[in-house]
């Protein structure tokens, strides 16, 4: 089976195809698992896990700007403390 998808992906047809659908997402899923400790939704309903996974991509967000901030102004901020503003205020943090 493997050796099958191989052949397939390596014919020049497939890699166009899977070119255009290249698109680095998964480390953004990785943060919200690793740093914000999001395995799971604590609620149900499409609204409401919209909202909370607003307020995850939100916190995000924030770290981002943060740090874009930080070199900015030559800051240089551990990242153990920054995860431990967030866990200290409770704000942006969702487990």
């Amino acid at each position: 089976f493997k050796v099958q998808i191989n052949q397939k992906l390596s014919e020049p047809e497939t890699k166009k195809i899977y070119s255009q659908r290249k698109i680095d997402v998964e480390p953004v899923f990785g943060f919200m698992k690793a740093i914000l400790g999001l395995t799971r939704t604590s609620v149900r309903g499409i609204n409401k896990v919209k909202r909370e996974l607003g307020f995850v991509l939100m916190a995000l967000n924030i770290r981002k700007i943060a740090a874009q901030r930080a070199v900015h102004y030559k800051i240089h901020i551990k990242k153990a403390d920054f995860y431990q503003i967030i866990n200290r205020n409770q704000l942006f943090y969702i487990a």
